[in-house]
């Protein structure tokens, strides 16, 4: 994976073919945001852009997402963006995806947690320290 930028409790990095995730949501942006909402309390901020988009920002530790309503259809992918999170933050997030019945995979002897958001985004949270596993 391609480091992109980090901060305190998580790092934040592309999947590992370096493509940009794609933003965009079909039914709207902001049952995105509340996912990010419900599972991290991330902040969240609507607003429509000059050419008249509406977009909704979440932010999640030192960064910022932006949701973009469009009318479009993604398909799932090996595509993700990944965070570093504890073990304690990833049993944590299985619990209440659990309790709102959202799909989820574990893997690496469930140290790391995909899910998906409403427009088939997957996610990564992964315990592993990147730089021990790149020996830097």
């Amino acid at each position: 994976m391609l480091l992109t930028k980090s901060f305190p409790g998580w790092l934040v990095a592309q999947d590992s073919q370096r493509r940009k995730q794609n933003p965009y949501c079909r039914d709207g942006d902001a049952r995105g945001a509340a996912l990010f909402h419900d599972l991290f309390g991330a902040r969240e901020i609507e607003r429509e852009d000059d050419e008249g988009h509406r977009e909704t920002f979440v932010r999640l530790g030192g960064i910022w997402i932006v949701l973009i309503a469009a009318p479009v259809q993604r398909a799932r992918s090996g595509d993700h963006t990944a965070f570093h999170a504890t073990s304690e933050i990833i049993e944590a997030t299985v619990a209440k995806l659990q309790a709102m019945g959202r799909e989820f995979i574990r893997a690496r002897s469930n140290r790391s947690l995909y899910f998906f958001d409403y427009d088939d985004h997957v996610f990564e949270l992964d315990a592993e320290d990147i730089d021990k596993e790149l020996g830097g």
